[in-house]
């Protein structure tokens, strides 16, 4: 005969064991207190602030049943409270926190036992749980950077004695080995914002779970760590004729590395070098190419990447100015509706300059073209050199179509040394000085003062004086003005001139005849100034002293 004191506790089954056999015997039974004993957990479920607690059992065995509840030290949350008769937590708490009382259990004979009871309390959950990974493609470079947010025992460890989790990444397949972040601790109704960051060994990533002390998740979020990426994920655009460099880079992999264009073209003029994954050059066309590249490591590891480059010309939709090219700027002013390369070159030989005007030294003509499509007008500036021209304020930008030059002149900045004009059409340009001659002039010959009385109707005689540089017969006559009034003219219609050595220096001198009553002056003039010009159409200018008088 042999006795075993038993605890209280279910006994499904009995067995004899020997030193090397057993046998089962189909004996279950249960052992019940004498006292009444609670079997709830210690540790409740988590409650939300303001929100309605799910009714809560407590639960007891042996001693004689009916049973009566009592808190007994500590306190429930504030709003929440025990049904005396039937064991249930029930109400809405209204403050935050742990909360740890005790409970006493009494049956109908009055024996009893008590237990430790806690629930926390949480804040209300603004978004739920938040998993952010970063980087977010499905093809990822380590380390993985994780955020994890939410109200710990509410959106997430909902287990009340959860007071810890973990990150785990599990490689392969769901029988894979795993790779667990470090465990990060909180407590039951915490607001969690966790960062963490793991370096994961290259492998495919099919899911990752959130592991509490007593509980876990799965989250769909399947990634790729390979042994070997491309990061690069762009190019820089490059421009027609301009050197070109643009390094494609990779991480992993063991060197050394192959590097290849598996698929597509580079753009023309473009090489890529094999060893280190540089693309240069100059390109050679506008185009955009669309191509794959591809790295592969001394292990045969093998990472590609679509990638583009394009190649714009020197003129841009929505940006109008381009240059200095060869000293010339171009503005776009009415806009640029289809990109291209506008080019400038320069000769010292072309079409004549129109009449009266010449070339600098040295001459220079612009040849200006542009593939891009605009909108009229353009402005084009030059910039002339210093000492390249006699009197800069003579100057005037001419366009040519092929066979006459306009001026087109709209703005000239001799500190500077620009000069701009507006066109509708590129072809050549070119700076103009208007040919001049500043001419000594002496109003009614062997007299000082030159008095002119304008109520006069006859003439007034003025000698245009040669010089070893300039002929003054080779003025026209009929070009002639002083103070606005023209050479007077004879009966015939010829004017009213002469040639004569009005210095005794051996050279002819050409003497002109005004009308009087055309002269623009007044009695406070003290100058009159002519103009003319020659049969070449050189420009001769000149001024002399007068006394007007009534």
């Amino acid at each position: 005969m042999i006795q075993k004191d038993l605890d209280p506790a279910p006994y499904p089954y009995v067995a004899i064991w020997c030193n090397a056999s057993a046998m089962i015997i189909n004996d279950g039974f249960n052992v019940v207190s004498s006292i009444p004993i609670i079997n709830t957990d210690s540790y409740l479920p988590t409650g939300t602030v303001s929100q309605m607690y799910p009714d809560l059992n407590l639960q007891a065995a042996g001693g004689i049943a009916p049973y009566s509840w009592t808190v007994v030290s500590g306190n429930l949350p504030t709003g929440m409270n025990l049904g005396s008769y039937t064991g249930v937590i029930s109400g809405t708490p209204i403050d935050l926190g742990t909360f740890n009382f005790s409970v006493q259990v009494t049956d109908t004979n009055l024996a009893s036992s008590m237990k430790n009871f806690v629930i926390a309390v949480a804040p209300q959950s603004v978004s739920g749980f938040v998993y952010t990974r970063t980087p977010t493609e499905n093809v990822i470079i380590s380390p993985v950077t994780t955020r994890i947010q939410g109200v710990f025992g509410i959106d997430f460890c909902t287990n009340p004695r959860d007071n810890s989790y973990k990150i785990v990444y599990r490689k392969f397949d769901s029988g894979g080995p795993i790779d667990a972040t470090e465990i990060a601790y909180h407590a039951q109704g915490e607001v969690v914002d966790d960062t963490i960051q793991k370096d994961l060994d290259p492998a495919p990533y099919p899911y990752v779970a959130i592991w509490c002390n007593f509980s876990a998740m799965v989250i769909n979020d399947g990634f790729t760590v390979p042994a070997i990426i491309i990061t690069t994920t762009s190019l820089g655009d490059g421009f027609l004729g301009a050197q070109y460099s643009q390094l494609v880079q990779e991480i992993g992999g063991t060197t050394p590395l192959i590097w290849s264009v598996t698929s597509g073209l580079l753009p023309a003029g473009l090489v890529f070098d094999s060893s280190t994954g540089e693309i240069s050059g100059i390109p050679t066309t506008i185009e955009t190419a669309n191509f794959t590249v591809q790295v592969k490591d001394v292990n045969n590891n093998v990472a590609t990447k679509d990638l583009s480059i394009m190649v714009h010309g020197n003129t841009l939709v929505g940006s109008p100015v381009v240059g200095p090219l060869s000293g010339v700027t171009i503005t776009f002013v009415g806009g640029v509706t289809q990109e291209g390369q506008t080019t400038v070159t320069t000769s010292g030989t072309g079409q004549p300059p129109p009449t009266g005007f010449k070339l600098g030294t040295p001459p220079v003509y612009y040849s200006i073209s542009t593939t891009a499509t605009f909108t009229a007008p353009v402005e084009v500036c030059i910039n002339w050199i210093e000492g390249q021209f006699n009197s800069e304020n003579n100057l005037k930008l001419w366009h040519s179509d092929g066979v006459v030059w306009t001026n087109v002149t709209t703005s000239l900045d001799t500190a500077s040394n620009i000069i701009c004009g507006l066109t509708n059409s590129f072809s050549d340009f070119a700076i103009f000085e208007k040919k001049q001659v500043v001419a000594t002039i002496d109003i009614k010959p062997g007299t000082f003062p030159n008095t002119i009385n304008l109520g006069s109707n006859g003439t007034v005689p003025v000698a245009i004086i040669s010089t070893s540089e300039f002929d003054a017969t080779t003025v026209d006559p009929l070009s002639v003005s002083l103070a606005s009034a023209p050479v007077k003219l004879k009966g015939n219609g010829t004017a009213m001139y002469s040639f004569q050595d009005m210095n005794s220096d051996g050279l002819l001198d050409m003497i002109v005849h005004v009308s009087t009553e055309a002269l623009q002056l007044s009695e406070a003039d003290t100058l009159a100034n002519l103009i003319g010009h020659t049969s070449d159409a050189t420009e001769v200018i000149g001024s002399d002293t007068v006394r007007v008088v009534p």
